[in-house]
């Protein structure tokens, strides 16, 4: 093979400055979070082309109250040039810090409010914040999450009223994955609440006593986590009302011991009783096995031998 020819021989040098805002973009994009930083300091003309890249990343660093003020005042919201439609994830943390007064904790929602109202482009979204204390604001958050076209992962707490009355637009038509953080029964879902396109349903802080509605069907669901049931039929109604799951996590450990550490015996004599109505409930419904299921993730191997999987 002969030498590789010289795609350029001019001697004038090529400036980055000079290069497509497109082909910049997609070079800035392999950058980190700090080099991105970094180059916005270097100058104005990258000071500002450098904001639509770092827009893009996920924002998860809010610890105060004085944190949000701070993105607030990135995104410009009062001028023609708002950055607020280029963010694309939110995440709003659990140790987001208030002083322990009433007023304090309305104005940090608010603030969070403002936040998620103006970035409407939002395809992830996080609250993990307790809003029991701010439930009524909580319906303005509603109707700003049913106005995001884009939304396709939801994880928030809503407080127990607002999701007995089952928001209207809460979970998005186009949502994907949706986590409840809550210690809520499943079965309260209302009919037609929970999207057709929902993939991912993560309920692994609903309480162990759920119940489910009469003959309920959440076909689109692939992967599902909720916590080991104490009626160990419901586990097989569970599984019934999700005909196209791939991928059952069960979570929680089993705590219950004697004071030489190990199982006791009523909590054998359950797990041993769980098994053998499983099996029943298999024999008499064999259909109610989900066809596709291919994994299952347990917590505590007690679980998966108290599920009598009925199938090889």
């Amino acid at each position: 093979m002969g030498p590789l020819p010289i795609l350029n021989t001019s001697s004038e040098k090529l400036h980055l400055t000079s290069l497509n805002l497109d082909v910049l973009d997609h070079i800035m994009t392999l950058l980190s979070d700090e080099a991105l930083v970094a180059l916005r300091v270097t100058c104005l003309f990258f000071a500002d082309a450098a904001v639509r890249p770092l827009s893009r990343r996920s924002y998860r660093r809010f610890r105060t109250h004085k944190s949000l003020a701070s993105f607030i005042r990135f995104l410009r919201l009062e001028t023609p040039h708002s950055r607020a439609q280029l963010i694309r994830e939110l995440h709003f943390p659990e140790e987001l810090q208030y002083d322990t007064r009433e007023a304090d904790l309305i104005s940090l929602f608010r603030g969070v409010l403002r936040i998620v109202e103006a970035c409407q482009q939002l395809r992830c979204l996080h609250i993990d914040l307790n809003l029991t204390s701010v439930s009524d604001l909580f319906q303005d958050l509603s109707r700003s999450i049913a106005t995001m076209p884009n939304l396709r992962d939801l994880h928030i707490k809503p407080p127990y009223p607002a999701v007995n009355e089952g928001p209207a637009g809460l979970f998005r038509p186009r949502l994907r994955r949706l986590t409840l953080p809550i210690h809520y029964p499943i079965g309260n879902f209302p009919p037609g609440l929970l999207p057709a396109t929902l993939e991912e349903l993560d309920l692994s802080a609903a309480t162990s006593t759920w119940t489910l509605p009469p003959k309920p069907s959440f076909p689109s669901v692939r992967r599902l986590r909720v916590p080991y049931a104490d009626n160990p039929l419901l586990m097989g109604e569970l599984l019934q009302a999700f005909p196209g799951l791939q991928h059952l996590s069960i979570t929680g450990e089993l705590i219950e011991t004697d004071r030489f550490g190990t199982p006791s015996s009523r909590l054998l004599y359950s797990i041993s009783n769980a098994r053998a109505e499983l099996k029943r409930y298999w024999n008499a419904n064999p259909t109610s096995w989900p066809k596709n299921l291919v994994s299952i993730t347990v917590d505590d191997p007690s679980y998966l031998y108290a599920l009598a999987v009925p199938i090889k």
